[in-house]
């Protein structure tokens, strides 16, 4: 486990590689950049 991944987009998609990523335990932090995370994280 080491570094960041930076994945584009919170929804849809980017749920499924992150949870792929969380599986495989590859990187140290997982981070997400969506500009409706306000409205996602309910």
């Amino acid at each position: 486990m080491s570094g960041r991944l930076l994945i584009l987009g919170a929804s849809g998609h980017g749920k499924v590689v992150g949870d792929c990523a969380c599986e495989i335990d590859a990187w140290s932090e997982l981070v997400f950049f969506d500009d409706r995370w306000a409205e996602l994280a309910v």
